[in-house]
């Protein structure tokens, strides 16, 4: 997908929604997602959707969610580094939507940062192995090997 400067382009923080087996047991209110969905960060979500990503966060890092929500909230203070999966989600007007792909992370978007000052391509994931490159007031998506 080729875009120019003209485009309008949003870039959105997404979270992939926790998979689980069998009753998902979280220790305060979460809504219903499908598993492996992406949850779009942002100033107006609701409080089940922040406990949903505080459930992913205790979830992907190894903590339990135990019965006692002080205690996962302390575990998740306490830990030295988080990691969420997910990450930099680019909507550009009348165009597709490009979502991060799998192996890829939240705790990465200063890559994008990096990508305007460098043209160095973030992290976007596998499969199917995307990645942007600038060609002056051009940006190129690219999805899998180029042949050439």
């Amino acid at each position: 997908m080729k875009l120019n400067m003209s485009t309008f382009i949003q870039m959105q923080a997404v979270i992939e929604a926790p998979y689980y087996e069998g009753e998902f047991l979280c220790p305060w209110e979460v809504p219903e997602v499908r598993p492996f969905s992406l949850i779009r960060l942002w100033g107006e979500m609701t409080y089940p959707e922040i406990g949903l990503v505080f459930a992913q966060l205790a979830q992907y890092n190894q903590i339990k969610l135990s019965s006692d929500k002080q205690v996962v909230l302390k575990q998740i203070l306490k830990a030295k580094s988080l990691v969420l999966p997910g990450g930099i989600q680019v909507v550009c007007t009348g165009q597709d939507t490009i979502s991060p792909s799998c192996c890829c992370g939240l705790e990465t978007w200063r890559e994008w940062i990096d990508f305007l000052k460098t043209g160095q391509s973030p992290w976007l994931g596998h499969d199917p192995s995307p990645w942007v490159e600038g060609l002056g007031d051009i940006i190129l998506f690219v999805f899998g090997q180029m042949v050439g």
